[in-house]
């Protein structure tokens, strides 16, 4: 009982003992002292030797780093003396493209002079309107593609002896092409009219086809040479016969007449030959010849020539314009005056075309009887 009570008494007064309690509060400090300087003593070897070892790595590697900056210094050398060769070649190149330019835009400068030049000679080899309106009111809606025409059209003198009336021929061809070769090829075309007139004396418009067919394909030696070159034209010979009655004989090479009669109120179409002049043609159509039409009219009728650039031109959707809708423009424009049914016709192919390039020569001519 007293041992036991001993024990008993010392579990219950263990921890009220100050000197024990102050004793293993020292001793569990001093445990804890020594691990964190244990502690430390082993983060600063660790320290040490990765300071080694980072210096061995600094030793080792620094030769491979100067070696590779090195090279990189080559490089650069290397890249800015191929782009100092590159710049000399660039500026020395850019020098003879600025040459090549200057040499070109002088050579198409002159080329244009000359077309402008050409184009004067062009003008005034084709009559002045004020020659076409001595006979009768007309119109002329005449629009190269380039700067020169493959289009032309004529009109001769007065070939009436008969002071009180007149007699005139009047043409509108289509030359092969544009531009040059069309203004060369209607040179020559003008000139086998005009032998045709003056020299041969024949306003038959038939035979006047078939002499410039001849002297087409003898100019241009045609059977030797095998060119395609040609035109398609409209010859009309035009007789006031008195002061209300005109007499109209037509033949066209590929070219209709379009005719308005003021009594009927009604518009018409003459068909020309499918026979072109000059060129290459089908061998059925070789021995053919152009067919002749005659007309009586009176004041006031109307009769229109045109040429395939103003109806072959399309539009932006693709489509052209058509004979159709030339006819039907001019039956929807009958009660104009000629003049204002010439701006009219020119304001609804304008309308059509609209950005779209032009494709070929443009000619529409209007007469009024």
């Amino acid at each position: 009982m007293t041992a036991n009570a001993t024990i008993d008494l010392t579990k219950e007064n263990f921890e009220k003992i100050p000197f024990i309690d102050f004793l293993f509060r020292k001793m569990f400090y001093s445990i804890g002292l020594f691990c964190q300087f244990f502690r430390m003593s082993k983060l600063k070897q660790n320290a040490q030797k990765l300071f080694v070892k980072l210096n061995y790595l600094s030793d080792l590697f620094f030769p491979i780093y100067h070696l590779k900056l090195r090279a990189l210094k080559m490089k650069y050398v290397r890249l800015q003396h191929e782009l100092t060769l590159k710049t000399e070649n660039y500026e020395k190149t850019n020098g003879e493209l600025k040459d090549l330019y200057i040499a070109t835009k002088r050579k198409a400068d002159d080329f244009r002079s000359s077309i402008v030049y050409a184009k004067s000679i062009q003008d005034a080899v084709l009559p002045m309107q004020s020659n076409l309106n001595r006979f009768f009111k007309t119109f002329v809606f005449y629009q190269p593609k380039d700067i020169i025409s493959g289009d032309f059209y004529w009109i001769s003198k007065n070939l009436s002896t008969d002071d009180q009336n007149y007699k005139v021929c009047f043409a509108l061809a289509d030359c092969t092409g544009h531009g040059v070769p069309g203004a060369l090829l209607s040179l020559i075309g003008e000139r086998l009219i005009s032998e045709a007139i003056y020299v041969w004396q024949e306003t038959n418009p038939s035979a006047m086809l078939n002499f410039i067919d001849t002297g087409f394909q003898s100019t241009l030696q045609q059977k030797e040479m095998n060119n395609k070159e040609g035109m398609d034209a409209s010859i009309c010979t035009i007789e006031k016969t008195d002061a209300q009655n005109f007499d109209v004989s037509f033949a066209g090479a590929r070219h209709n007449l379009v005719y308005f009669c003021k009594a009927t109120n009604k518009t018409s179409v003459i068909k020309g030959d499918r026979k072109t002049i000059g060129g290459f043609y089908n061998n059925i159509l070789v021995n053919s010849v152009y067919t002749n039409h005659k007309l009586t009219m009176q004041q006031g009728d109307r009769l229109f020539f045109y040429t395939d650039g103003f109806i072959d031109q399309f539009n932006k959707n693709g489509k052209k314009l058509s004979s159709r809708k030339l006819f039907e423009l001019i039956e929807t424009y009958h009660y104009l005056t000629i003049d204002k049914i010439g701006k009219a016709l020119e304001f609804e192919w304008t309308l059509h075309r609209q950005f779209e390039r032009q494709l070929d020569d443009v000619t529409v001519i209007g007469i009024e009887l």
